[in-house]
């Protein structure tokens, strides 16, 4: 008797078309539907890139509100007094009283703590009892290497840092991949870089020039793309930092688009797609009457893609069925999902307001203009239409 000796799973794929579409409809996760097409070759010919009978998570929205607003609900009374400043792969990220910065992970009650304010490039010292004086830091604006401006220092109360000090900060990967794990911030009163390897004690700088002068242009958004750190400054220009280099970034611009709009826009996201290609997307606001105090509102938004081999932007005018997940998050691309009525987002962007100036400079409104942005119509739904203000303002949980 002969026996024949088969490989694990090999028939696998040979399953019926039907079953495997109805195990499809159990995933709820798209992460897992990624996976599941990648067993092998047949299954991810036979399974749609975008699933079409999965019903897809859609963004949590982390609201500052002490009533329960909606049906679908979680408590988060660790944030109390903290500031939200990033969201990334389930998990906040926030500026704790004293300067300490923290990662959260809502669901799963997990937390993992990053170095604190104290350790960033610019603070020349902390002393934590000189109550009110506690930090002392220097403005790097400019750059003390193409000017002969002195830098300037500046006293700063510990309240003041925990609002205005850091932006944004966003992650390679969820903490527990420790060999991959990096978190990447936009800090300082003119926004630039540090970053954070793990293990670290302390924040690194990302230097950059940009060409006005010598002086450092502000950075809007960051992102880590195929194993680098691609950031873009209010002017348009992207900046790329090769990390695998010792001294931690190489710097490579590449041209903005022919067009006056990158400036006209000074809110400006970096979102990498499934394809691998990097988009850089404009939010306009409309700032009303400043004089009467009018309510700024979101106007639209422009997508450019960029060509890696010819370092050109190209306007890019739908996303077919997908839908981009914008604010203080970590600026994501997203398949379609479904509402609680079964309807389905596609070709549109989901906003909060990360127009952090106004939740510093003590106005009457601010963190209230959030919606939906409309590709296909260019119609904006404002999910909050009769609030004015929200502090801390709301963060997408993805």
């Amino acid at each position: 008797m002969a026996f024949r000796k088969e490989k694990p799973g090999q028939y696998w794929g040979e399953l019926h078309p039907d079953l495997l579409d109805e195990i499809a409809k159990h995933i709820s996760s798209y992460d897992d539907y990624v996976r599941l097409r990648a067993v092998n070759k047949s299954w991810n010919k036979a399974l749609p890139k975008i699933p079409t009978n999965v019903a897809l998570r859609g963004p949590w929205l982390v609201l500052p509100f002490d009533e329960e607003v909606y049906d679908h609900h979680l408590r988060l009374p660790e944030l109390k007094n903290t500031k939200i400043r990033g969201s990334s792969f389930g998990w906040l990220i926030v500026v704790e009283t004293g300067g300490k910065l923290r990662m959260l992970n809502p669901l799963t009650g997990s937390s993992f703590g990053l170095p604190p304010l104290s350790t960033f490039p610019n603070v020349l010292s902390y002393q934590p009892d000189e109550h009110g004086k506690e930090y002392t830091v220097k403005d790097s604006t400019v750059d003390k290497e193409d000017s002969d401006e002195p830098p300037f220092i500046v006293i700063i109360d510990s309240i003041h840092m925990q609002k205005k000090f850091i932006e944004k900060v966003v992650l390679s990967s969820p903490p527990d991949d420790q060999d991959k794990f990096m978190a990447v911030a936009i800090y300082g009163w003119y926004p630039e870089l540090a970053f954070y390897r793990f293990g670290d004690d302390k924040w690194t700088n990302l230097p950059f020039i940009d060409i006005y002068r010598g002086r450092r242009s502000g950075i809007r958004d960051v992102i880590f793309h195929q194993s680098k750190i691609y950031a873009i400054d209010e002017y348009g220009y992207l900046y790329e930092f090769d990390m695998k280099t010792v001294s931690g970034g190489r710097i490579r611009n590449v041209k903005r688009p022919q067009t006056s709009i990158t400036i006209c826009s000074r809110i400006k996201y970096l979102v990498r797609n499934p394809d691998g290609h990097l988009l850089m997307v404009l939010r306009y606001v409309d700032y009303g009457n400043r004089q009467l105090r009018d309510l700024y509102k979101t106007a639209g938004f422009d997508i450019f893609e960029l060509d890696q081999s010819t370092g050109q932007w190209f306007r890019k005018f739908n996303l077919g069925s997908y839908v981009l997940i914008l604010g203080y998050n970590l600026s994501t691309w997203k398949p379609p999902f479904a509402d609680e009525k079964g309807n389905y987002a596609r070709n549109c962007i989901y906003f909060t307001d990360n127009n952090l100036r106004y939740q510093l400079d003590n106005y009457a409104y601010g963190g209230h203009d959030i919606g939906v942005f409309n590709l296909e119509d260019e119609s904006i739904s404002q999910l909050f239409p009769h609030s004015t203000f929200f502090n801390p303002p709301p963060v997408w949980l993805l």
